[in-house]
This record gives structure tokens, C-alpha cells and sequence, in this order.
């Protein structure tokens, strides 16, 4: 058993290196990776902990490399129960190493698990209840973000969601601890927060969130309807809207009137889909007389007048390719306009 200390937000915090008995150490319920297991706020016993995690994939390979190795290379960081419903069964709570742990747990015939794991154990007794949390959440921070990075998109949302709320961090230190842009801080946090207001635990679905939380185009659109939140909310949960991606594309059904109302309509079997194609109609339409308009603009603008004056100048043979390009788009131009006439015949 060897001593030494870390250093965490500027604080120095004791660690004694030693070998602690798998049955003596107690899953963390507020760890980020646990947390997004259970964002329906579904109660969180040391059993239930135990099953979520040990379907997890990532703890299945964790389990097949520990029985490679025949050991656990990295220690878990732990500190002594203090919670008195933990407090008869369990030593230990596990900080960061929750998954090495389910690992451990895994049942298989063929192989023995370790009987006692590497810890440091961390000693936060010279700080409050308050500062203590503050610190643990800091040193996750640290380790997952800035090290590992192993973490879920989800969870990195989780965490900073946690740290802004609950710790009261700025989203500039949030920024300035983990490394990340305030930028994308702002954009977990907002994502986060939209699946607790709106009751969706479904990690799956946090890109949905992430893109909507991201897209600037969308702010004046949320303002101007207020349901607009709970509206994409549903849709995202009832899958009407088919792909994350198809989030980016809010803004354009959202800017054409047609389609907004389309979108709007709750009723709607597939409110997206029919959505999308009336403003990529609309949007057509408007990119094609936008293109009409400016060649027209030019050329009727003084300076192109002047240019084709002065080619003309130039040579017979200058004057004869222009004059040949202009009668060309003249005669487009005729027939452009007879077909309007004939599509405007066929509507009555």
C-alpha cells in the first residue's frame, strides 16, 4: 500500500494505492456512464445497476480483455461509503471504473474472476459535501474528457448538463475544464435538457436532440412558435422524423409557409416527409426564378450594354458570335414563355 496525491481543480487529494476485495465495492448510481442507463429516473439499486451494465457491449469486451490479461491493468478510483443503505454491504463506492467492475461481475464457467481489483482510494474528508461532489465530477471530467474519452456522446451531455445545473459551473469553465469549445458545451447542455423537459430516455435519440440544439437557423422559428419544442419532441420519440440528419433540414421546411403548416399538423401520419417535399417544391420553384431575374439583370445592366457595344466594335467576327448568342437566347426565351402559357392552359 503506497500514498501519494492528485491534483484536481487546484486542490491537492490524497490517494492510497491498494488492493480492494470485488465483493467490498459498490457501483456508483451518479456516475455519467450509469446516469444515462437511467435517465426515466427508474430507481437505482446495486442489482439493477448490475444488469443494465453487464448488457452493455463495452462491458462484454472489457470482460474478454481481463481474461486475456488474467488481471485489471488500470486501477479504479474509489472512496469509503458514506451512505448508510450501502454502508452494510459495501466498503468502497467506485468513482471512475464502473465498468471494469460489471466486467468482473460477469458470470462465466470457463473463467474465474479477480478476487480483489487495483483502487486508489481518494480522501476528500478535508472538504464539504458540496466541494467534494464539485471535485469528484472535475476528476471524471479530467479522465473521460481530456483523457480517455471514452465516454458516449450522451454522457459527455449528461455530465456538463449535471455540472451547469447542479454544480452551478459556468459554460465557460465547463469549456476551459474539459477542454471542449463553449460551443459545443451550450449545444449538450441545450440537448440534454430538452430529453429531461420532454421525458424522452432513449440515448438513441439524443442526436436528434443535439442537431435541433445545434441549429442556429431554428431559434427565430422556436420563438415565433412556442410548441415548437414539444411538437419535434414527439416526433423524434413517435419516429416521424426518419434520421437525425433530417433535423438540419428544419429550417427550410420551417421558412416555407406551405410546408411549415404541413409540419405543424400533429395529425399528420408523416408530418416530415410531406413537409419536406412542399418547400423542396417551393424552394425550386424560387431558385429557378431567382436565376431568371439576375441573367435578366445583367443583362439589361449599363455595364453589360457597354461591354457588348465595345465587342461589337471590335471585329466583324465578335459581332457575329454575338449577335448568334443573342438571337439563341431570344428564341429560348420565346419558347420559355409559350410553355408557361401552355402549363397555365392545362390548369384551367
Amino acid at each position: 500500500m503506497s500514498s501519494r496525491t492528485i491534483q484536481v481543480r487546484k486542490k491537492e487529494v490524497p490517494v492510497r494505492e491498494q488492493h480492494v476485495p470485488v465483493g467490498s465495492l459498490a457501483f456508483n448510481p451518479h456516475n455519467p456512464r450509469i446516469n444515462s442507463q437511467f435517465i426515466d429516473g427508474e430507481e437505482r439499486t446495486q442489482e439493477l445497476i448490475h444488469a443494465k451494465m453487464r448488457s452493455l457491449e463495452s462491458v462484454k469486451e472489457l470482460r474478454e480483455q481481463i481474461d486475456r490479461d488474467g488481471q485489471i491493468n488500470e486501477p479504479l478510483y474509489v472512496i469509503p461509503v458514506e451512505d448508510d443503505v450501502l454502508a452494510d454491504d459495501y466498503e468502497y463506492v467506485v468513482l471512475e471504473g464502473n465498468s471494469r467492475l460489471a466486467a468482473v461481475r460477469l458470470q462465466k464457467p470457463s473463467m474465474l474472476p479477480p478476487t480483489t481489483i487495483p483502487c486508489w482510494v481518494l480522501d476528500f474528508s478535508s472538504f464539504d459535501e458540496t466541494e467534494t461532489e464539485s471535485l469528484i465530477f472535475s476528476l471524471l471530467g479530467q479522465l473521460h474528457l481530456r483523457g480517455k474519452k471514452d465516454w458516449h456522446a450522451f454522457e459527455h451531455a449528461g455530465f456538463f448538463y449535471r455540472r451547469y445545473k447542479d454544480h452551478r459551473l459556468s459554460l465557460e469553465e465547463l469549456a476551459e475544464e474539459s477542454g471542449v469549445s463553449i460551443r459545443r458545451v451550450r449545444e449538450c447542455v441545450r440537448a440534454y435538457e430538452l430529453m429531461v423537459k420532454h421525458d424522452d430516455p432513449d440515448i438513441a435519440h439524443f442526436s436528434y436532440y443535439l442537431e435541433y440544439a445545434k441549429a442556429p437557423n431554428l431559434k427565430k422559428h422556436r420563438e415565433t412558435h412556442p410548441a415548437l419544442d414539444s411538437i419535434v419532441a414527439e416526433y423524434i420519440k413517435d419516429r416521424k422524423i426518419p434520421k437525425a440528419e433530417h433535423v438540419r433540414k428544419l429550417g427550410k421546411v420551417l421558412g416555407d409557409q406551405k410546408a411549415r403548416k404541413k409540419f405543424l399538423d400533429t395529425s399528420c401520419a408523416q408530418p416530415f416527409e410531406e413537409a419536406f417535399e412542399i418547400a423542396e417544391r417551393g424552394g425550386s420553384m424560387d431558385e429557378t426564378l431567382q436565376k431568371i431575374r439576375k441573367f435578366r439583370q445583367y443583362l439589361a445592366d449599363r455595364r453589360t450594354k457597354n461591354s457588348v457595344a465595345k465587342l461589337k466594335g471590335q471585329n466583324k467576327r465578335s459581332m457575329a458570335q454575338i449577335d448568334y448568342e443573342l438571337k439563341k437566347i431570344a428564341r429560348i426565351a420565346s419558347q420559355l414563355g409559350e410553355l408557361s402559357v401552355k402549363e397555365r392552359g392545362k390548369s384551367k
